[in-house]
């Protein structure tokens, strides 16, 4: 077989043709093509690897500020806690108080209602006893408890401090010459009572007095003075009665 180099030299312009045609028609555009993509893909990584740097920043500032969230979380429930607790302890420390203030009170008025009763006891006792010793004494009264009182009179009108003797004097001195001295005996007198007791009134008074004597069997025994404005109660009406007013005093107060 022989070769034909004019098909061969057509083959190869064929073929360089065709080289040519697909370097310029297909190659190129191709390549131009595939550049373009390149780029577009580098163009969207570049613009992929932006977003994402933007995102970490993002999340990064998210963080810090979920990180700050939470620490204002825990400030703020750390302060309200603190509050909640200051406000039990307050109410803890009024309550407290007010339970104190009551337990006084209650203590207090306990003790004032035994204080009372106990005082209600004893004045009941205080009137008891006055009834019975008035019982008693209006049994025992007679001539020697009277004469026993009219001694007792006469000792005491002797131990007068010197200023009641003053004001007496005084008091004698300035009312009318017939002033005398009002004198209530449970008992009459006997004339040795009736001297014994004019001595005792000179000593006291510095001059001799006229006696105006009442009886009154009420006073039990013993005797009662009026000297001016000063009266000497020595009798068992008298003490009888200052102990039952002292004991309805007592009760009152």
């Amino acid at each position: 077989m022989e070769l034909d180099w004019s098909t061969v030299a057509l083959e190869i312009v064929n073929f360089l043709v065709l080289i040519w045609i697909l370097q310029h028609f297909l190659y190129r555009p191709v390549l131009d093509t595939i550049k373009r993509r390149q780029q577009g893909i580098e163009e969207t990584l570049g613009a992929a690897e932006q977003t994402r740097l933007q995102a970490e920043e993002q999340k990064s500032q998210y963080s810090n500020r979920l990180s700050d969230w939470e620490r204002e979380r825990t400030e703020a429930r750390r302060s309200l806690q603190s509050e909640l607790e200051q406000i039990r302890a307050k109410a803890q420390a009024t309550l407290q108080a007010e339970l104190d203030t009551a337990r006084k009170k209650a203590a207090a008025g306990e003790s004032r209602r035994q204080s009372n009763a106990q005082h209600a006891a004893e004045m009941q006792a205080l009137r008891q006893s006055a009834r019975w010793a008035s019982k008693l004494l209006a049994q025992l009264s007679g001539p020697e408890l009277h004469a026993r009182l009219l001694d007792l009179s006469l000792a005491q009108l002797d131990k007068l401090p010197q200023e009641i003797r003053d004001e007496l004097q005084q008091s004698i001195s300035a009312a009318d010459d017939a002033a005398d001295v009002q004198v209530q005996s449970a008992l009459e007198l006997s004339t040795a009572q009736h001297a014994e007791l004019q001595a005792a009134l000179r000593r006291l008074l510095g001059r001799d007095m006229s006696l105006s004597i009442d009886a009154d069997a009420s006073l039990l025994a013993g005797l009662r003075l009026q000297i001016g404005p000063w009266t000497l109660r020595a009798n068992l009406k008298d003490e009888l009665q200052a102990f039952a007013e002292f004991g309805h005093e007592s009760d009152v107060a």
